[in-house]
């Protein structure tokens, strides 16, 4: 329990001084040529213990073939984990986290899907927002400081690329990250 809010408190810190950085101009982007496929399988196979221990699947689709994208692999990185461990945060047992990617001439759209119990339609229009954070049913905010989801949009149109969700009340969410290839 202590090795966990240790973790979560240094994770808290990291994200006010990422949103720091973003909102003083010192963020910066270091883009290389990055085999996106293989990142994503690294962080898939990171977390599938963990969400094997809480009872969900999390699966993967790609191309065969190898797909590289100019970015920068950290901050996209932090993206994609922060989207996945939202997910393994609300999806119940049982549950399922997909991700996926699809390649077109000159962008890549990354998926992180979920069978956990969607967005209110009210809160769409806010999600990304700095500090917020989705009710529960109960009227309660879950855990965290609403600050994920505002980093991984300034990361993705720092980027180039645009990030999305499409949800529904009862049937999960699956966000989108669209990014260049060069």
């Amino acid at each position: 329990v202590l090795r966990r809010i240790g973790q979560n408190l240094a994770r808290l810190v990291e994200d006010l001084a990422e949103v720091s950085r973003i909102e003083n101009g010192r963020f910066t982007l270091d883009k290389k040529n990055v085999r996106i496929d293989e990142l994503l399988a690294d962080i898939i196979a990171r977390f599938s213990p963990g969400a094997a221990s809480k009872g969900l699947e999390i699966t993967i689709h790609q191309p065969d073939q190898p797909l590289w994208v100019l970015t920068d692999r950290f901050r996209l990185e932090q993206v994609v984990t922060n989207l996945i461990e939202n997910a393994i945060k609300f999806v119940q047992s049982g549950g399922t986290i997909d991700v996926s990617v699809d390649a077109s001439d000159g962008e890549v759209t990354i998926q992180v899907s979920d069978t956990g119990p969607g967005i209110p339609s009210e809160a769409l229009q806010r999600i990304f927002e700095r500090y917020y954070q989705v009710p529960q049913g109960d009227g309660q905010v879950g855990p965290g400081m609403g600050l994920g989801l505002y980093i991984s949009r300034e990361i993705v149109h720092s980027l180039g690329g645009e990030i999305w969700v499409a949800s529904e009340l009862g049937q999960g969410s699956t966000f989108y990250v669209r990014l260049p290839r060069r």
